[in-house]
């Protein structure tokens, strides 16, 4: 069972299926995904920037994700900041995948998916930084 911070960009794609909700789907049937406060708060702002810029029933989908995510993720406190990505947005994405002790971060983001694995290594983040596809042909 592995240990996952999941991207908001990977959970706003899954609501509309595809990749990114195999990826969901296969994180919360047989693995553990974690949140934070900050995660969370950025999750909450993604899903209210979305509400008035997509179909109300598209809305409403993201926000049942978001819903799904914050339910079952396991919540860590984040007591250490870091900084490695250099859209410095992206590093609560680092910082909890550092205190949960992930495995991987999913993402789409490629502020995230080009950070060298030594940086990562350097700052005490253990986790591989994959897209939905890659966690996907992993064998985990």
């Amino acid at each position: 069972m592995s240990r996952i911070v999941i991207d908001a960009s990977v959970l706003v794609s899954a609501a509309f299926g595809g990749t990114p909700l195999d990826a969901v789907a296969r994180v919360f049937h047989g693995h553990d995904a974690f949140i934070s406060d900050d995660v969370e708060r950025e999750l909450i702002a993604v899903a209210e920037k979305l509400a008035g810029k997509l179909p109300s029933k598209a809305a409403a989908a993201v926000r049942e994700r978001f819903r799904a995510l914050l339910a079952l993720a396991h919540r860590v406190r984040v007591a250490e900041k870091v900084h490695v990505c250099r859209d410095a947005t992206d590093d609560c994405y680092l910082s909890l995948a550092k205190a949960a002790r992930a495995h991987f971060l999913i993402t789409g983001d490629r502020d995230l998916l080009v950070i060298p694995e030594s940086d990562l290594r350097r700052h005490g983040v253990p986790c591989a930084i994959v897209t939905p596809k890659q966690f996907l042909e992993m064998d985990t």
